[in-house]
């Protein structure tokens, strides 16, 4: 359907629908929208942690944050050199009736050895946020942890705003904190003290050809027409002042 009429069809729901490569690449970490994600075997390792997700999803139609930690990185390869980045994760028990994550006026903490959700670990990685699991100080030698989320350092969730010219309407160009101030301009060359800066509107627009000026130029006609000063007057003119 898609070869007899392309147009009708989205291109990104064809490559989808042919499925992806039997080959898969897993890997141990990513850069998410400027955030990056480790995986947990890898992180236990290191001193910061990189592991902690958080998704928004819908599970026996009641949306709801969930919370996990990062497994595994995969890239499925589609045609056209198409690829998608998913990721597998290990998600808590948010189960309000079992009790395991308890939600307080400031934060929220959470039972990290209760898993839930085994039958559904995948998730888009651009859906993914980071969060940091925090050792409940009350409880500092169990598996209850306080979830944190921060705002990464230079990143900006900045609102996109498509209609531009409705913007620039808002903007004021005066100044009001200053008070205005008239600057008289002064023409040198005799134009009493006014000037025209308004460009003139109606312009000429009809055609010329090269024949219509004459390039010729006569040096000894134009040496006879510049004019000269009298320097003998004027010499004579001092003569009778002094």
């Amino acid at each position: 359907m898609y070869k007899l009429n392309p147009s009708q069809i989205n291109e990104e729901l064809y490559i989808l629908s042919s499925l992806p490569d039997n080959r898969v690449s897993s890997l141990k970490g990513c850069i998410v929208n400027g955030v990056k994600f480790i995986v947990k075997s890898r992180d236990d390792c290191r001193q910061t942690q990189n592991c902690g997700v958080t998704v928004t999803g819908v599970h026996n139609y009641v949306e709801d944050d969930y919370y996990g930690y990062l497994d595994e990185v995969i890239e499925l390869s589609f045609i056209r050199d198409y690829r998608i980045i998913l990721f597998k994760c290990t998600w808590f028990d948010t189960d309000l009736r079992r009790k395991h994550v308890v939600f307080e006026p400031h934060f929220i903490s959470i039972d990290t050895s209760r898993n839930a959700y085994k039958e559904d670990p995948f998730i888009l990685a651009n859906e993914a946020q980071q969060v940091f699991y925090v050792n409940d100080p009350l409880k500092p030698k169990s598996h209850w942890k306080i979830i944190e989320r921060i705002t990464h350092r230079h990143l900006w969730d900045i609102p996109e705003n498509n209609n531009v010219e409705d913007l620039l309407e808002d903007v004021n160009l005066l100044r009001e904190d200053i008070a205005e101030e008239i600057v008289e301009y002064v023409d040198v060359h005799g134009s009493n003290g006014y000037i025209d800066d308004f460009f003139d509107d109606e312009i000429d627009n009809s055609d010329h050809s090269m024949e219509d000026f004459d390039l010729e130029l006569n040096l000894d006609d134009l040496d006879k027409e510049t004019p000269t000063n009298d320097i003998e007057n004027v010499n004579s003119d001092d003569d009778d002042y002094w």
